[in-house]
């Protein structure tokens, strides 16, 4: 029987990396430790050494600019590379939350969602304009189909009509 694999636990370094790089982002405490729940921790003191690791990686490449892999597709308005360095709007976060709202999705069912359109493990605070695009398309078309409602007439509804009408 071949033996576990040994789970190392988050160096120092690790730590004053992961929290230089919060800084250097102006990312606030909140956002911060809605960012570790995606690693399924509260602290960064209880991440693992490869889940500091990819988290590192991360927001290395959301202060270096680069696009993290993504395929060559736009979503929104603008130029597509400066789509994929900018965090997400106020308006992409406040669609997200009322979509999962609506759907009646926990925060564990919503990571998982962003996972599996965007490939990587991150919070909503994290996206990109670009994969929140992806995240709000997927959420709409899954929205459209549990109330059997045309995506098309979903889609146009602002932020405030969809409030109205599904009472969030």
């Amino acid at each position: 029987m071949r033996p576990q694999a040994v789970e190392y636990p988050i160096s120092k370094n690790q730590i004053k990396t992961l929290h230089t790089l919060k800084a250097k982002l102006g990312i606030d405490d909140d956002n911060y430790r809605t960012i570790l729940t995606a690693y399924g921790v509260k602290s960064s003191i209880d991440l693992r050494f490869t889940q500091a690791g990819e988290l590192i990686s991360l927001l290395s490449a959301r202060l270096n600019g680069k696009r993290n892999n993504l395929p060559p597709r736009y979503y929104g308005k603008g130029e597509r590379d400066s789509l994929n360095n900018k965090n997400l709007t106020p308006l992409q976060a406040k669609r997200i939350s009322i979509l999962e709202k609506i759907l009646g999705w926990d925060e564990k069912h919503t990571l998982n969602f962003i996972f599996q359109q965007t490939g990587q493990n991150s919070a909503v605070q994290m996206l990109t304009i670009a994969n929140a695009g992806k995240v709000i398309v997927g959420m709409a078309k899954a929205l459209s189909w549990s109330l059997r409602i045309d995506y098309k007439t979903l889609n146009k509804m602002t932020n405030e009509e969809l409030e109205r009408k599904y009472k969030c």
